[in-house]
């Protein structure tokens, strides 16, 4: 750190302290020796140290509570010297005589090389191709080392020194292992609900004033009276047909219920007809669909089952039919992390033909329902992908104006119909990981 201020706060200094784990030593020394220096290190480290005879001079320092490596690798920079560590034996030198040193021993180790005997090993791959795998081996050769490839059998002939081969076999038996494989399952779930309820009413009747009926006015002009209700819908009890309030439920076999009361004079100049109707529909369905595929790490998979619906289509040129698919799908590219999790790619898909709504030439239309994401989950861990729920809810109220408010009486003059559909969609993903027995 000389020529530099030494803060202990900074990152730089934190990476200093923590090279050095030596003894902790205060120094205070002017002028003095610098081999009885390095002498005091040896000593208070209880080290062997060689010191070479072109190591001279005078040190000036003063250093309190510090590691005593730290102070002699101070020192030795300051002097343009350097240490080699043998066993248990520190040299000291300069450090030009260091770098030589070093330089010579690796000519040495090079030479040595050169002159031992090569040994060709063949290396057989099962899990990955040898040409993906040779490119990474040849970096462990020596200069005097080659690789061959023999695509047919899949295996690399290597040929070096036996030390390099026996690094090459144990890189091999790192990288070539299976691929992992996962099974992937998912759950896609539907459930819907209805509500229909729906209170009409009719009601209607007659009156008539006449001679036949022996209630005549007595007047020249009208003679007669008559009063009936409005549209023809069919007869009432009475015979008269006709409604003056005609709003009933859609009651029919098999659904809802009414109630005909019927009022009537004796000489049936006074005729009236009461209808009752009342309708509640209740409905409740869950579809489950579960789709399983199996991949391989870092490979697209993709299963999927439905049907296609013709649609045809006139124009000019005649008439054309186009299939649409309506299907259920699921299409991942898995990732097996070594902390045995996996990241996925998700697409999950689940089209049904509708056929509440029909197109012009009565074909059905496609409910789509579809999750794309990205997820990282554990082995075997369930997560929820998607969720949609739809809630449509309706009041319709048919009535006679001013009538129908009138309190108590009002409902003789109006229909309620209340409705409420409910859909839900849920995804859910599983990933495991198969687990496979290597020999």
């Amino acid at each position: 750190m000389s020529g530099s201020r030494f803060d202990p706060l900074s990152p730089e200094s934190a990476l200093e302290v923590a090279k050095y784990s030596g003894r902790r030593i205060s120094l205070d020394l002017q002028d003095a020796d610098l081999i009885n220096i390095l002498r005091l290190f040896a000593d208070v480290a209880n080290l062997n140290m060689i010191v070479s005879p072109e190591v001279k001079g005078k040190v000036t320092v003063r250093m309190v509570n510090i590691p005593w490596d730290q102070a002699m690798d101070i020192i030795l920079k300051m002097n343009g010297l350097g240490y080699a560590i043998d066993d248990n034996i520190i040299r000291i030198a300069s450090a030009a005589a260091l770098t030589k040193e070093a330089e010579e021993e690796s000519r040495a180790k090079e030479a040595k090389k050169k002159a031992e005997d090569l040994t060709t090993r063949i290396v057989s791959i099962n899990y990955t191709t040898a040409k993906a795998i040779e490119s990474t081996l040849k970096k462990s050769l020596s200069a005097r080392g080659e690789t061959v490839v023999d695509e047919r059998t899949n295996t690399i002939i290597v040929k070096d020194i036996a030390r390099n081969v026996e690094e090459i076999l144990t890189l091999v038996r790192l990288l070539d292992k299976p691929i992992p494989q996962i099974m992937i399952e998912a759950r896609i779930v539907e459930a819907s609900a209805n509500f229909n309820r729906s209170i009409g009413v009719q009601w209607g009747g007659q009156y008539n004033a006449n001679a036949a009926h022996g209630n005549s006015t007595g007047l020249t002009f009208p003679n007669s009276v008559g009063v009936t209700g409005g549209g023809m819908m069919g007869p009432t009890a009475s015979g008269a047909g006709n409604y003056i309030v005609n709003m009933p439920a859609a009651t029919g076999s098999g659904s809802g219920a009414s109630l005909g009361i019927s009022l009537g004079s004796l000489s049936k100049a006074i005729n009236l007809d009461l209808v009752l109707s009342a309708l509640e529909s209740t409905g409740e369905g869950k579809v489950i669909s579960t789709p399983r595929v199996s991949a391989l790490d870092n490979k697209e998979a993709k299963i999927e089952q439905g049907i296609s619906i013709p649609f045809s289509t006139t124009s000019s040129s005649g008439t054309q039919v186009q299939f649409i698919d309506a299907k259920l799908s699921l299409v991942v590219t898995p990732h097996a992390t070594p902390d045995n999790k996996v990241f996925l790619k998700i697409q999950a898909t689940k089209n049904a033909p509708d056929t509440s709504l029909l197109g012009a030439s009565g074909q059905p239309s496609i409910r789509k329902n579809e999750a794309t994401t990205e997820i990282l989950l554990g082995d075997g861990e369930t997560a929820v992908i998607g969720g949609i729920l739809i809630i449509d809810r309706g009041e319709t109220i048919n009535k006679v104006p001013f009538f129908a408010d009138i309190p108590l009486i009002g409902w003789l003059f109006k229909k309620k119909t209340v409705r409420e559909d409910k859909r839900e969609l849920l995804i859910f993903i599983t990933p495991r990981i198969v687990k496979q027995e290597v020999i």
